[in-house]
């Protein structure tokens, strides 16, 4: 099954790095990641090519305030732009890949590949095309950062792109890649349709995948997951029932519906996701201090820097705060949800 390879390819992935976290204190760190871009040949194909003049001044701005940069892959869209014309995206972007490059040569950046980006796992294709424009620049699958608040360790943070396991992303790559440069791509250009249209929902999504990541990161003891990928935004609120309370109802959804159905097959599958649901409750639901039933806090995604109507998203740290920003051209950052690390983590360690 799929969600079986992404939990196997997560669980590598993470082991790789399980001995060697990078320590930070989270009352002095500043960090911003973004995933996402998708730069491309400048066309309608584009989709990074509206949302650039935002994303420089929000490069300028982070930069400006000592942060931490750390692009979370996918920066450039390599399945639609044949491998002869990835030297263009550079000279057409190279606004942007200017202000990565402030971030590198000041030693503040970290970059992480994706699916779209994956020929960047590769050392001779980084020295070829992308050490050009940033030079150096070493590029990895995943990075994991050790929380610290003074003397004592919160826990860990996992940032990785999230394409591992993934049918179509991952397993499909290949397929994948070629679809989107034979066929969408093409109708790209001739409709400039955009393949993501903001939305201000950052709450997980209660599709498949988004509850695969969920729950691998929930069942990791004293770990948050931060990632990319899906181009949703996520940062749920933490001080309240609210995601507990969405699961007891897709819960009560499907026992409903099992019970009207009367063919075999039907009942038999409602079933099977009534109770994935169910076991995600038990295992990742909690009973605070309060008496208020939540649920843990594991799973964090940028969003994307791409989106239709020129907007950009990410996730920074702050002075021990955490939170989902996005960036509009003129109008700057605005602060979408937030949560104290030590508060995330605690409900991390609740009950284990």
């Amino acid at each position: 099954m799929a969600s079986s390879r992404v939990v196997e390819n997560l669980t590598q992935a993470h082991k790789k790095l399980a001995t060697s976290p990078l320590p930070v204190d989270i009352g002095e760190a500043r960090f911003l990641f973004i995933s996402d871009l998708h730069r491309g040949l400048g066309d309608g194909a584009d989709d990074f090519d509206a949302c650039e003049d935002a994303f420089c001044q929000c490069l300028e701005q982070y930069f400006d305030e000592n942060f931490t940069l750390v692009v979370v892959g996918d920066a450039e869209e390599l399945w639609e732009v044949r491998e002869k014309d990835w030297p263009e995206i550079f000279e057409i972007h190279a606004a942007s890949v200017e202000r990565e490059r402030a971030f590198l040569d000041a030693g503040r950046y970290c970059r992480l590949y994706g699916n779209h980006d994956l020929a960047w796992a590769n050392g001779a294709s980084v020295k070829k095309y992308l050490n050009p424009h940033l030079p150096n620049v070493q590029v990895s699958e995943a990075l994991i950062l050790e929380l610290l608040d003074g003397p004592e360790s919160l826990g860990r943070m996992f940032i990785i792109h999230g394409h591992q396991g993934d049918f179509f992303s991952d397993l499909l790559a290949e397929v994948s890649e070629v679809l989107v440069r034979e066929l969408w791509a093409r109708i790209q250009k001739v409709t400039e349709l955009r393949s993501t249209r903001f939305s201000e929902e950052r709450r997980i999504q209660g599709d498949h995948t988004e509850a695969v990541y969920y729950d691998w990161s929930a069942r990791q003891p004293s770990m948050a997951t931060l990632m990319g990928h899906t181009h949703d935004m996520v940062l749920e609120k933490i001080d309240s029932s609210e995601h507990y309370a969405r699961i007891q109802r897709l819960i009560t959804k499907f026992d409903t519906r099992y019970r009207r159905l009367r063919d075999k097959e039907s009942k038999y599958n409602y079933r099977v996701l009534r109770d994935r649901w169910k076991s995600r409750l038990k295992r990742s639901a909690f009973q605070d201090h309060d008496g208020v039933f939540r649920m843990r806090p594991a799973y964090f995604n940028t969003g994307c820097c791409c989106f239709d109507n020129g907007w950009i998203s990410g996730i920074e740290i702050r002075e021990g705060e955490l939170s989902l920003i996005t960036w509009q051209e003129e109008k700057g950052r605005k602060t979408v949800a937030s949560a104290h690390l030590s508060e995330v983590f605690r409900q991390l360690a609740v009950n284990r």
